[in-house]
Parts: structure tokens; sequence; C-alpha cells
């Protein structure tokens, strides 16, 4: 009985201890040498942390956040959380040192927050590896090119080795890291391949990784070691049959690289529309289409490429043009490492929204960018566009009639209800007689005709009531599409008939800055917002609609001139 009341017990108590929350610090080797770097891990469970945990650094040992990722368990029906920081741990100096306590901020769910602490882990970090004698069968290479940089230029720091003898497993030790930064949108390049010789194969690794140097000044480092386990020929040991292949002899070597110095020299005083961009870049341009309508968005595409990286990369300011207005969206950077060389590039997309109807002239597009071969800032620039621009369709939303449609009426006949012509043999005294004797008949006669006519009558007047007429900013108000994209197209279509519609300008080339209303810069404002929105890639605001429509009621419903 008492066994069941306390599993029952712990079962209420598991939520409970849940919300605690526990933090935990591993390391994947406590034992290090000058030089060595590996890895550690901090775990959170049962809490949400609420930020990056700060690892205390010490004048042995230096931690560096790397990335993070979380799991999710669920154990007796309850759903717990995991959350592991992976760190990179460099050993700066001999000693025992201790890493941590890691510190984070766990949020709880029942409000507030508290601080979590992890747990501490003793390292012991041995002297510098040192190389052994030298041996023809290997040959380790490292180098930081060029030698010679300026402040921000993109280095390739370069490490591998050579080797006559197949490698079973690497490890490197001291490579530069202090004062280095790795380019962000980069990744590592690491090639493995063999080259056939007369005296046997050879087994070549290679990495290269980009990365900056922001400091100015002379710096240098010592030679990184390469520690190598080797494949040595003799009998395996093992246990016989096929399981014997997997037991391998090795012999572990440590293998010297080059010391590295690299001068890092400082940017010249940067003029004021300096974009950012250090390196030798090439740009170019792509105009969606040359012709467009009135309100219709266009895309004016600015590619940059070089050997720089474009992470730093801002953007002038989109010009004032008269006939159009012009939005910038985010620049989308990104770079690799092809072949050893590093590869930047920044695209820019620049919308164009005609507001009347000519030739909208598109001013060159200039950017400053300081060559690492001259030594000087330099300008690029693309020349200029002319866009065509014609009438756009007033209420481009997609509605025009809200009416009831009707079956188009049938062509009258004009010579049904006409009575028939006399023939021209009749004497002019026979007429007039028989039109005497006909006299009291004759209203008789005219009867059918005037109900028809008045049958005609009615039929065009009941055409011209139920005809479908033009939407109108309310029609399109009273039917918003819920979609995203095309609510904001109607409303932009929305705010420009209402605005035509009080100042007697046709839609097709209203220009919404040259409006003369007493709403005018609620006018101006709106049709901001509903640009970025649309064509800047901006969260429209939630009442933006709202808004719309109560401009639209303040606005007059004709001219003042009409009024």
């Amino acid at each position: 009985m008492w066994s069941g009341l306390l599993r029952a017990l712990l079962l209420l108590l598991l939520p409970l201890l849940a919300l605690a929350g526990e933090v935990d610090l591993h390391i994947a080797t406590d034992q290090l040498a000058v030089g060595q770097t590996t890895t550690a891990e901090v775990q959170v469970r049962g809490a949400v942390p609420g930020g990056i945990p700060a690892i205390p650094g010490s004048e042995g040992l230096q931690a560096r956040y790397v990335g993070q990722s979380q799991t999710m368990s669920i154990v007796n029906g309850h759903t717990e959380r995991f959350v592991q920081f992976q760190y990179q741990i460099a050993a700066l100096k001999e000693g025992k040192w201790t890493l941590g306590p890691a510190q984070v901020d766990l949020g709880d769910p029942r409000g507030g927050a508290r601080q979590g602490s992890s747990n501490r882990v003793e390292v012991t970090v041995g002297p510098p590896l040192k190389a052994d004698g030298p041996d023809e069968r290997f040959q380790v290479d490292t180098s930081l090119t060029p030698e010679a940089v300026w402040q921000g230029q993109v280095v390739v720091l370069r490490y591998g080795w050579r080797a006559r003898a197949q490698v079973v497993a690497t490890e490197w030790f001291g490579l530069p890291q202090e004062g280095l930064v790795m380019v962000r949108d980069s990744q590592p390049e690491r090639k493995e391949y063999a080259v056939d010789d007369p005296s046997g194969p050879i087994w070549v690794d290679e990495t290269a990784v980009a990365v900056l140097l922001m400091q100015p000044g002379a710096r240098t480092w010592d030679a990184p070691v390469a520690r190598l386990d080797v494949e040595v020929e003799g009998p395996r040991r093992g246990p016989p049959g096929l399981l014997r292949s997997m037991f391998r002899q090795t012999e572990r070597l440590n293998v010297a690289g080059d010391p590295m110095k690299v001068d890092v020299k400082p940017l010249p005083q940067a003029p004021a529309d300096f974009s950012g961009l250090i390196g030798n870049f090439d740009v170019s341009s792509r105009l969606e289409r040359r012709r467009a309508r009135v309100g219709d968005s266009i895309t004016w595409s600015i590619d940059l490429s070089g050997d720089g990286t474009t992470e730093s990369f801002r953007a002038p300011a989109p010009p004032e043009l008269d006939g159009a207005r012009v939005y910038d969206e985010a620049p989308q950077a990104r770079g690799a490492l092809v072949k050893g060389a590093y590869l930047g590039a920044v695209t820019l997309h620049r919308t164009i929204v005609p507001t009347r109807v000519g030739a909208v002239e598109l001013p060159p597009f200039h950017i400053t960018v300081f060559s690492t071969t001259t030594g000087r800032y330099e300008e690029l620039r693309v020349p200029g566009q002319v866009l065509e621009v014609m009438a756009g369709e007033a209420g481009d939303a997609g509605l025009t009639s809200f009416g009831e449609e009707l079956e188009a009426a049938p062509e009258e006949d004009p010579n049904a209800l006409r009575p028939p012509r006399r023939s021209a043999g009749t004497s002019v005294t026979a007429s007039a007689v028989w039109g005497a004797a006909s006299l009291p008949f004759a209203g008789l006669a005219l009867l059918p005709l005037l109900g028809a006519g008045a049958q005609v009558v009615r039929e065009r007047l009941r055409r011209r009531e139920e005809a479908p007429r033009e939407a109108g900013p309310e029609d399109l108000l009273a039917a918003l599409p819920e979609a995203p994209e095309e609510r904001l197209r109607t409303l932009d279509a929305v705010l420009r008939m209402a605005v035509a519609r009080a100042t007697g300008t046709p839609a097709a080339t209203l220009d919404l800055r040259q409006v003369h209303l007493d709403d005018a810069p609620a006018v101006l404002e709106l049709a901001q917002v509903l640009d970025l929105a649309r064509f800047a890639g901006r969260t429209p605001p939630p009442d933006l609609a709202d808004r719309v429509r109560a401009l639209v009621a303040r606005l007059p419903k004709q001219p003042r001139s009409a009024a």
C-alpha cells in the first residue's frame, strides 16, 4: 500500500520538479595542452532559458559560444524539454583551472524569472605540444594569405597535411584564434584526396577558412601542430576472421606546421557614403521590365560581387523621383569559399511604383567601396534606366460591378409594329375619303401600337436602373479579401478611388503626392504605409483597414467645384 502511495506522490511531484529546472555543464575532456581546443555543453532541462548561458572565463581557459539545439521527451505522460548550448573551450595557459559554473536566466511558467547555475568542471592544462623529429613521410602546411592586408579584408587560413602513410585520425593544436573573426556567411572548405605517385600514393587533407582581422598592427602566431594517428604495417591483432580487419595498429606523431604572421593596415578616413564593402567588387543591375502602368510595382535588382564579405553592406537611401515612389527591401548578403578563394555577393531589390503617366527616369545607382588593390575609396556605378508608364486601371482590385447581371435583351424589329404602307396607286381623293370614313376606328387600331411603345419605354428605364455600375470605394471596403496580399492591394485601390472621386482626377493618372485636400497629410501617410507593406516587406498595422475606412468616410463624394 505504501509503495502505491509513494508512486502516486512522485507522479504528482514530477511537474513541480520540472518547474525547478536543472542546468548541467559537461566537457569532452578535462586534460588539455596549451593551444588545444575541445567542446563543452550546457544542458538546461525542465525550464525555458531566457538567453545564452554565460560561462565565466579564466586565465587559463576561454569559452566561446558555438550554437544550440533542443529535444523533447515524454516520461509518464509528462513532456520535458532539453536545450543544449555548445561551446568551444581553448586552453591558454598551463595549470589547473575551473570551468563554470554556467549562469542562465530560467523562465518560470507561473510568472517571473530566476537564476540557474550549473556545476563546475576542473580542467588540467599541460605544456604546449611539441613536434616530433622530422619524418619524410609527412608534411604539414599552415598559412594565412595574404600576409599584408587592410583592416576588414578577408584573409584565408589554410591548414592541412600530405602523407605517404594512411592517416586514421587528425587533431590540431595551436591554430590561430586570438584576433581572428570567422566570416559569418561562409563555411570552412575541406578537401580530402589522393595523388598517384611512382613511389606510392600520397594522401592529402586540406582545410580553408575565411576570417577577418579587425585590429590594425602586426600579428604573429606560433606554428600549429597536427597530431596524426598513422596506420603502421604489421600483423593485425584481434579475433580471427573478418573482425580482425577492424583492429588496426597505429602510431601517433606530432608534426609541426609553419608559424604565421599578418600585417594589418588601418583603413583611411571613410567618406560619408561608404557602403561598408572592403575588397574588389563588380556591380550590375536588372530592370524587371521597361513598360508599366500607374500603380504597378517594378523591381530593379542591383547585384554586387567580389572578394570581400558583404555582411556589413549599407545600401544608399532610395532616391526621390518625379513620377514614382521607391522602396528598398533588406539586402540579401551571401558568401562562400570556392576552390580556396572567398567570393562575396549581395543583392538589393529596389521596388519602383509609378505615380503618373509618361517617362520616368531612374537615376544611376552608385556606391562607394574600399578597393584593397588600389588602397583607395572608389565609386561603383550602374547607368540609369527609363521606365515608360501608361495609364493604370482605376480600382485595380478585381471588383468592377455590384449590380445584378442581366441577360442581353433581344434587339427590336424596327418593322414589327409599324402599319403597312399604302400602295402608290391609291388616289388622293380615295385616300381622303377612306381616312375620313375610318376616323371612328383609328383609336382602336392604334391601341396595340401605344401599348407596345409604353412597354419599350418601361424596359429601357428598367435596364438603366439595373445596369451594372462601377464599384466604388465603399463597395470594395465591404468586400475586403482575407488574403494579405489581395487585402493590401484592395485597400490601395480604395484609397486611390476615394481621392480620385474627391478631386475629380482620373484614378489612372492620380499622384497622391500632389493631392489638394484638407486630409492630404493623412492620404499621404496611409499611401506610404500601404507601399511599405506591399513593396518593402513591412508588417502592416492591425488597424490599417479601419484607418482607410475612416478616411474614405471623411473625404468628399465629389469635387468642391461640382458641389
